[in-house]
Protein backbone atom coordinates (compact mmCIF):
# COMPACT_ATOMS: atom_id res chain seq x y z
CA UNK A 1 0.00 0.00 0.00
CA UNK A 2 2.84 2.37 0.89
CA UNK A 3 4.57 1.62 -2.42
CA UNK A 4 1.37 2.41 -4.34
CA UNK A 5 0.87 5.62 -2.37
CA UNK A 6 4.41 6.74 -3.16
CA UNK A 7 3.93 5.87 -6.85
CA UNK A 8 0.71 7.92 -6.91
CA UNK A 9 2.57 10.77 -5.23
CA UNK A 10 5.41 10.62 -7.78
CA UNK A 11 2.95 10.56 -10.68
CA UNK A 12 1.13 13.55 -9.20
CA UNK A 13 4.43 15.45 -8.89
CA UNK A 14 5.31 14.64 -12.50
CA UNK A 15 1.86 15.79 -13.60
CA UNK A 16 2.24 19.10 -11.74
CA UNK A 17 5.66 19.66 -13.34
CA UNK A 18 4.25 18.87 -16.80
CA UNK A 19 1.31 21.25 -16.21
CA UNK A 20 3.76 24.00 -15.24
CA UNK A 21 5.68 23.36 -18.47
CA UNK A 22 2.44 23.59 -20.44
CA UNK A 23 1.64 26.93 -18.80
CA UNK A 24 5.13 28.25 -19.60
CA UNK A 25 4.81 27.15 -23.24
CA UNK A 26 1.38 28.76 -23.55
CA UNK A 27 2.83 31.99 -22.20
CA UNK A 28 5.73 31.85 -24.68
CA UNK A 29 3.35 31.17 -27.57
CA UNK A 30 1.23 34.14 -26.52
CA UNK A 31 4.30 36.41 -26.39
CA UNK A 32 5.45 35.21 -29.83
CA UNK A 33 1.97 35.79 -31.26
CA UNK A 34 2.05 39.34 -29.90
CA UNK A 35 5.45 39.76 -31.57
CA UNK A 36 4.02 38.50 -34.86
CA UNK A 37 1.18 41.01 -34.60
CA UNK A 38 3.69 43.81 -33.99
CA UNK A 39 5.81 42.71 -36.95
CA UNK A 40 2.73 42.62 -39.18
CA UNK A 41 1.93 46.21 -38.17
CA UNK A 42 5.49 47.29 -38.97
CA UNK A 43 5.34 45.53 -42.34
CA UNK A 44 2.07 47.27 -43.21
CA UNK A 45 3.56 50.62 -42.18
CA UNK A 46 6.56 50.08 -44.44
CA UNK A 47 4.33 49.09 -47.34
CA UNK A 48 2.20 52.19 -46.79
CA UNK A 49 5.30 54.42 -46.63
CA UNK A 50 6.61 52.82 -49.81
CA UNK A 51 3.31 53.33 -51.63
CA UNK A 52 2.98 56.94 -50.51
CA UNK A 53 6.57 57.79 -51.43
CA UNK A 54 6.56 56.40 -54.97
CA UNK A 55 8.72 58.65 -57.14
CA UNK A 56 9.98 60.62 -54.11
CA UNK A 57 12.50 58.12 -52.71
CA UNK A 58 16.06 58.15 -53.98
CA UNK A 59 17.95 54.90 -54.55
CA UNK A 60 19.49 54.91 -51.06
CA UNK A 61 16.09 55.32 -49.40
CA UNK A 62 14.60 52.57 -51.58
CA UNK A 63 17.48 50.27 -50.63
CA UNK A 64 17.04 51.05 -46.93
CA UNK A 65 13.30 50.40 -47.16
CA UNK A 66 13.92 47.11 -48.95
CA UNK A 67 16.45 46.10 -46.27
CA UNK A 68 13.95 46.89 -43.51
CA UNK A 69 11.29 44.81 -45.25
CA UNK A 70 13.68 41.87 -45.62
CA UNK A 71 14.70 42.12 -41.95
CA UNK A 72 11.06 42.17 -40.84
CA UNK A 73 10.32 39.22 -43.11
CA UNK A 74 13.18 37.20 -41.58
CA UNK A 75 12.03 38.07 -38.05
CA UNK A 76 8.46 37.16 -39.01
CA UNK A 77 9.57 33.77 -40.34
CA UNK A 78 11.69 33.09 -37.24
CA UNK A 79 8.81 34.01 -34.95
CA UNK A 80 6.42 31.70 -36.80
CA UNK A 81 8.99 28.89 -36.58
CA UNK A 82 9.28 29.41 -32.81
CA UNK A 83 5.51 29.30 -32.45
CA UNK A 84 5.35 26.05 -34.44
CA UNK A 85 8.13 24.54 -32.33
CA UNK A 86 6.42 25.51 -29.06
CA UNK A 87 3.10 24.10 -30.28
CA UNK A 88 4.81 20.85 -31.17
CA UNK A 89 6.32 20.67 -27.67
CA UNK A 90 2.90 21.49 -26.26
CA UNK A 91 1.36 18.56 -28.12
CA UNK A 92 4.01 16.25 -26.68
CA UNK A 93 3.42 17.54 -23.17
CA UNK A 94 -0.33 17.13 -23.50
CA UNK A 95 0.24 13.50 -24.50
CA UNK A 96 2.55 13.05 -21.51
CA UNK A 97 -0.07 14.59 -19.22
CA UNK A 98 -2.71 12.18 -20.48
CA UNK A 99 -0.36 9.23 -19.95
CA UNK A 100 0.55 10.39 -16.44
CA UNK A 101 -3.07 10.95 -15.54
CA UNK A 102 -4.03 7.51 -16.82
CA UNK A 103 -1.17 5.88 -14.88
CA UNK A 104 -2.08 7.80 -11.71
CA UNK A 105 -5.72 6.74 -11.99
CA UNK A 106 -4.61 3.13 -12.45
CA UNK A 107 -2.41 3.27 -9.34
CA UNK A 108 -5.20 4.91 -7.33
CA UNK A 109 -7.58 2.14 -8.41
CA UNK A 110 -5.01 -0.49 -7.38
CA UNK A 111 -4.69 1.28 -4.02
CA UNK A 112 -8.48 1.32 -3.50
CA UNK A 113 -8.66 -2.38 -4.43
CA UNK A 114 -5.90 -3.18 -1.97
CA UNK A 115 -7.60 -1.14 0.79
CA UNK A 116 -10.88 -2.98 0.19
CA UNK A 117 -9.09 -6.31 0.49
CA UNK A 118 -7.49 -5.21 3.76
CA UNK A 119 -10.82 -4.16 5.30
Amino acid sequence: ATRLQSEVSLLTQEKVAAEESVEALLEEISEFEQGVTQLEKEMHQLSRIEAEAVGVLDEEAKYELREQKMRLDREFGAMLAKIAERREKLGGLEGKLATLDHARQGKEEQLRTLERKLV
